[in-house]
C-alpha cells in the first residue's frame, strides 16, 4: 500500500514536471513574438498619439495665423495674405475654405469702397495719395477675382455637410458680386439656391435673410437703373460779364459854365460894380474928380 502510494505520488511529480517543461519550451518558443507584438502594439498607440497631437497643433496654427491676417490694421485684410495662409494650409481641416472666402469678401469690400487696400488717410480724412482710387476697370477686376474666389469654396465644400455654412456663406458672397454687376436675375438664383439648401436646417437667419433680398429685388433693380453723376449731362457753365472799356487818358472831367450863359455869374467872379456897392453910388468921399479938385 505504501509502495503504491509512493508510486503515485511520483508520478504526480512526473507530470507536472512535464507540464511545467511544456510551459517553459512554449515560452521559449513564442516569447520573443509575443514580446516583438506587444513592443509594436505600445509603440504604434504611442505614435498614434504623437500624431494626433501633431496634427491638433497644426490646426491650431493654422487658426493662429488665420485670425492674426483677419485681424490685421488697416480695416480690410489683404486678400493676397488670406491666399497665401489658405495655400500654407491646405487640407487642414477647414481652415483653408475659410481663408478663401475671406479673401473672397475683401475683394468684394475693395471694389465698393473704390480704394485702394492699405491706402493712407490724412488727419482731416482725404487720401494721402489721390492715385489711390480704382478706377472702373479696377473695380471690376477686384469683382472677378470675388467671384472666382467665392466660387472656388463653393465648389469645395458643396455636399460637405460639416462646411454647409461655408456653402451657404459663399453663395451669399455670390449674389452680392452679382448685385454690384447689376445681374440681379442671376443674384435671385444665388438668394433661390440659399433657401432650398437651408430648408430643415438650423440656418434659420440665413434662410430669412435670403428671403428678404428676394422680397426687395425690384427694388434694388429700380435703385440701379438711376443714373450716375457720370451719366448725367453737364450744367452750361455761366457766362462771366465782358469788362466795360478803360479810357487810357482816365475818365472825362465836367466842363464848368461861362460867364455869359444862362445870365448867372459864376461865384467869385467880379462884376462891373464892387460888390455890396449899389449902382451909381461912390466911396466915401466923393468921387475921383472931387477928390482930386478938393486937393
Amino acid at each position: 500500500m505504501d509502495d503504491r502510494q509512493q508510486q503515485i505520488r511520483d508520478r504526480a511529480g512526473l507530470d507536472e514536471s512535464r507540464v511545467n517543461q511544456e510551459f517553459v519550451d512554449l515560452l521559449k518558443k513564442y516569447s520573443t513574438p509575443a514580446l516583438l507584438v506587444l513592443a509594436l502594439i505600445v509603440g504604434g498607440y504611442a505614435g498614434w498619439q504623437r500624431w494626433q497631437q501633431a496634427k491638433a497643433q497644426k490646426v491650431a496654427d493654422a487658426f493662429r495665423d488665420l485670425e492674426a491676417v483677419s485681424n490685421a490694421a488697416g480695416g480690410i485684410p489683404s486678400p493676397n495674405s488670406l491666399i497665401d495662409v489658405a495655400e500654407q494650409y491646405e487640407g487642414v481641416g477647414a481652415v483653408s475654405a475659410l481663408a478663401r472666402l475671406e479673401a473672397a469678401d475683401a475683394c468684394l469690400a475693395i471694389a465698393r469702397s473704390g480704394i485702394e487696400p492699405g491706402a493712407v488717410y490724412n488727419q482731416d480724412g482725404t487720401l494721402s495719395d489721390p492715385n489711390a482710387v480704382l478706377d472702373d476697370e479696377a473695380k471690376a477686376g477686384y469683382l472677378s477675382r470675388a467671384h472666382a474666389l467665392y466660387s472656388d469654396v463653393l465648389a469645395t465644400t458643396a455636399g460637405v455637410e460639416a462646411k454647409k455654412m461655408i456653402a451657404v456663406n459663399a453663395l451669399f458672397g455670390l449674389a452680392a458680386v452679382e448685385e454690384s454687376r447689376g445681374d440681379f436675375e442671376q443674384a435671385q438664383q444665388r438668394y433661390e439656391a440659399i433657401v432650398e439648401r437651408t430648408e430643415g436646417t438650423t440656418f434659420t437667419l440665413h434662410r430669412t435673410l435670403a428671403r428678404e433680398r428676394l422680397a426687395t429685388m425690384g427694388r434694388l433693380e429700380a435703385v440701379a437703373a438711376l443714373p450716375s453723376d457720370a451719366d448725367l449731362p453737364k450744367p452750361p457753365a455761366p457766362e462771366t460779364p465782358a469788362a466795360a472799356p478803360v479810357d487810357p487818358a482816365g475818365p472825362a472831367m465836367p466842363e464848368a459854365p461861362s460867364a455869359g450863359e444862362g445870365g448867372e455869374q459864376p461865384a467869385g467872379q467880379p462884376t462891373g460894380e464892387p460888390a455890396g456897392q449899389p449902382g451909381g453910388e461912390t466911396p466915401a468921399g466923393g468921387s475921383g474928380g472931387e477928390t482930386g479938385g478938393g486937393r
